[in-house]
């Protein structure tokens, strides 16, 4: 080694002097934090990978300042982190909002969640992903995932398919869709899940959001529908989540009495009643040309589902299809449930549709043909939960059929049958002399839209919304009345 043994240790002495050593911890400390705080704001506010040039990071020392920067700072032996935001405007809202999955597994989907969704698309404060699955992806019924990837909101397809002929098949379903949702968390990371309803492969995105410590947000909880293994599944859901929107306040109490915080609960109404007040619905003559229908003749319309708790889950649907064969009007089937049975009646109301003119049967009809058509229709019959929630708001008589929809809230309008062809035919007729003028629908007013977005809105962190407490029924108050923690 060549050099000036003196002038070495010179160098030495002076990097080892206390002044030197300061300005040597001041220099890397100050690149040690621009990286930092550039990585920092890389990984925060960059999530979608776009370049915002408006955001700069500046660290300055002293007298002296890493970046360029007019005036120089003067802080003696301190330092200052200083964020500039330069000419362009601020980050969207968007980029900073809480991240909401909503899980869309069946056709009646579409009428509960079109108008929600957009009402949630639309706020600065929640970023928006549909989660496909089930029904929604299969051509059998009707693929309503176009739908939702028409409306333009960023859809995620969620592989889990409905090929239900017997209980076996749907235990796997869930087991498989489990994983497949667990995947799709994993990769997308959201803030919040949102699930529907009553639907068996609702278990399974919960499951892997609870797992996986993700907060749920459940829609209409706290119904009852005691006929079918919806009613079980409905009440598993509501202890699995940690937010609930429900449509009624016996529904909200219902809730409370499976020991949840009232602070949870919010009455929002029926998501499916938004389009009667926000739809442009077809008049007579569009669907007459779209459904190629003559509506002149009176029509009946049909919802009949599998009762999935029953020991013949399509006796119902044969006993309503005998008491309609011999009446004179036409009558227009919704494609039955993804259930035990629901191709079995299928293929019953086909045989029926060779046996006499006027039975229609439609796959995937949009929810706004299917508002059209009760407000064209003399009556709805069956047993689907339209009968119940939907049709008080026109209103039209309504006939609701067996057990399956047992314990649920009734307006004025409806009649309940044993299902027996005489019953219903009996019941039919009863419904079709009722006086409409003083029905109320007991499941909202149309506006549900905006109070879900203003209970998500409004919903606590992430570890407020996941630690839950079992509350006493005696100690429940009203749902607005407390607070989450943290909440004044």
């Amino acid at each position: 080694m060549h050099g000036n043994p003196r002038l070495i240790c010179t160098w030495i002495n002076l990097l080892e002097s206390r002044p030197c050593r300061q300005c040597l911890a001041r220099f890397f400390t100050g690149v040690w934090l621009e990286l930092l705080l550039r990585s920092l704001f890389r990984s925060v506010l960059h999530k979608d990978n776009t370049h915002h040039d408006w955001l700069d990071a500046r660290v300055f020392f002293g007298k002296r300042h890493i970046l360029p920067q007019k005036p120089p700072y003067k802080k003696g032996d301190t330092h200052e982190i200083k964020l500039e935001l330069r000419s362009k405007p601020p980050m969207s809202p968007k980029q900073t909002a809480r991240h909401l999955a909503v899980v869309s597994s069946s056709r009646a989907d579409l009428a509960h969640l079109i108008h929600p969704l957009r009402a949630l698309e639309a706020s600065p404060a929640i970023e928006l992903t549909v989660l496909a699955t089930g029904a929604m992806l299969q051509p059998e019924f009707g693929k309503g995932v176009e739908r939702l990837q028409n409306e333009g909101f960023r859809v995620e397809q969620v592989p889990a398919s409905l090929e239900i002929d017997a209980g076996v098949d749907a235990a796997r379903a869930i087991g498989t869709a489990t994983s497949a949702f667990a995947d799709c968390f994993h990769r997308l990371a959201p803030d919040l899940l949102m699930v529907v309803a009553d639907r068996f492969e609702m278990l399974a995105p919960a499951s892997a959001a609870l797992a996986m410590r993700l907060p749920i947000v459940h829609v209409e909880g706290g119904e009852r529908s005691e006929g079918a293994i919806d009613d079980a599944v409905r009440n598993a859901l509501t202890k699995l989540s940690h937010l609930h929107l429900v449509t009624t306040p016996l529904a909200a109490r219902r809730v409370l009495a499976l020991g949840e915080e009232p602070w949870r609960v919010h009455t929002v109404g029926a998501g499916s009643l938004d389009h009667l007040r926000l739809a442009s619905l077809p008049d007579r003559d569009n669907l007459e040309s779209s459904l190629e229908l003559d509506l002149e003749q009176p029509l009946i319309l049909v919802g009949i589902h599998p009762v999935t708790l029953a020991p013949d889950p399509v006796a119902d649907a044969r006993a309503l299809i005998a008491a309609i064969e011999p009446r004179p009007e036409q009558f227009l089937f919704a494609f039955p449930n993804a259930d035990e049975g629901g191709r079995t009646i299928r293929a019953e109301v086909e045989a029926l549709a060779r046996r006499r003119e006027g039975i229609h049967l439609f796959t995937n009809l949009p929810p706004e043909s299917w508002f059209g058509l009760l407000r064209a229709s003399k009556a709805i019959i069956g047993n689907s939960s339209s009968v119940l929630m939907e049709s008080p708001s026109i209103p039209i008589p309504a006939v609701c059929v067996g057990d399956r929809q047992s314990g649920r809230e009734r307006a004025a309008n409806v009649v309940d049958s044993v299902a027996e062809p005489v019953a219903i035919q009996r019941a039919i007729e009863q419904a079709l002399g009722l006086d409409m003028q003083r029905v109320v629908n007991p499941y909202g007013d149309g506006d549900t839209s905006g109070r879900i977005v203003t209970a998500i809105e409004g919903a606590p962190d992430r570890f407020a919304l996941l630690s839950k407490k079992t509350t006493l029924l005696d100690d429940a108050r009203e749902p607005t009345r407390l607070k989450p923690p943290g909440q004044l």
